[in-house]
């Protein structure tokens, strides 16, 4: 689940059609190290360093303890961003499966001459299989679902095997050819660290039937009027993947930000009024009792002179 908060006026157009960055080759960034995972205690993240013989080119794609959105960041060095904040480019996990479609991004700029993006990680395109999947869930066909979850798992391997790369185009001053490799091995590792989180954060029992929110519609238009003055002050754009994890009595007990290029401020008090305004009904096991469970949900704060609420 994801949703919008609408802050300011837009300054500027989303015109369809993904263009190169310019009529040259892509720079062709071949591996400088070995896949890496940080063990973190609140996450994991998997990381590579690159370079084409000038810029070095850092890697970065975080792992989730559930099911959801992935964004990963790019770092370069020496190659500046294009465009604002906040856009939409080609990044595309190669070789390229179904329709190529712009995604959205974050740019970003550290303090030592390193630009960024931040977007979808998106390894995997949706399938029918996983279509019918998704469907199954929502009727609570949990049988069918299982079954068909192998046949998914499979795809799922299929795919990370046969990635050869990253193209990266109209969002640098030159477009970008990463040659990940094969990433099945090293997303498996990520997937076994994201794995040990929830017990980590308190969470022993799986849940049968997942935390659900209520009155979601009241308790973000809360959050939507907590926006910190310093965030908008500074034009901030935050796109902030989020894993709550929901006590028996439907209390927010832990609040984590896996990875996002929000300011540690929006961060901070988009936490806190989560816990202050978010209420839940519990997590149950399979005998209907209340247990300790993980909601996720992906926060974006957008620039709008209206100050709509946009659910999605």
């Amino acid at each position: 689940m994801k949703f919008a908060v609408s802050l300011l006026a837009p300054i500027a157009l989303c015109l369809p059609g993904a263009a190169l960055a310019n009529d040259e080759e892509p720079l062709v960034f071949e591996p400088t190290s070995q896949w890496n995972v940080d063990y973190g205690a609140q996450n994991c993240e998997l990381r590579r360093l690159f370079s084409d013989g000038t810029h070095q080119l850092i890697l970065k794609i975080p792992g989730t303890a559930t099911s959801g959105e992935r964004w990963m960041t790019i770092l370069v060095e020496g190659l500046k961003s294009k465009g604002s904040a906040q856009g939409e480019s080609t990044v595309e996990f190669l070789p390229a499966v179904g329709t190529t479609e712009e995604q959205p991004h974050y740019t970003l700029e550290t303090e030592v001459d390193f630009w960024g993006l931040y977007t979808p990680a998106e390894i995997h395109k949706q399938t029918e299989t996983g279509k019918r999947y998704e469907e199954l869930l929502a009727n609570d066909d949990r049988e069918a679902a299982e079954k068909l979850l192998a046949v998914l798992e499979e795809e799922e391997a299929k795919r990370e095997k046969e990635v050869t790369g990253l193209l990266v185009e109209g969002a640098f001053e030159k477009d970008l050819l990463i040659k990940t490799g094969a990433m099945r091995a090293a997303m498996n590792v990520l997937r076994d660290c994201a794995s040990t989180l929830p017990k980590a954060w308190g969470v022993e029992e799986e849940a049968a039937y997942p935390p659900e929110p209520v009155d979601e519609r009241i308790w973000l238009k809360r959050i939507i009027a907590a926006y910190p003055a310093k965030s908008l002050r500074n034009r901030e754009i935050g796109n902030l993947p989020v894993i709550l994890v929901i006590g028996t009595d439907g209390s927010i007990e832990n609040c984590i930000v896996p990875s996002s290029p929000a300011s540690q401020t929006l961060q901070e008090e988009t936490c806190k009024n989560l816990k202050r305004y978010a209420k839940f009904a519990p997590a149950r096991n399979e005998a209907g009792e209340a247990i300790r469970g993980i909601w996720q949900t992906t926060v974006v704060y957008e620039l709008f002179f209206t100050r709509e609420t946009i659910l999605q």
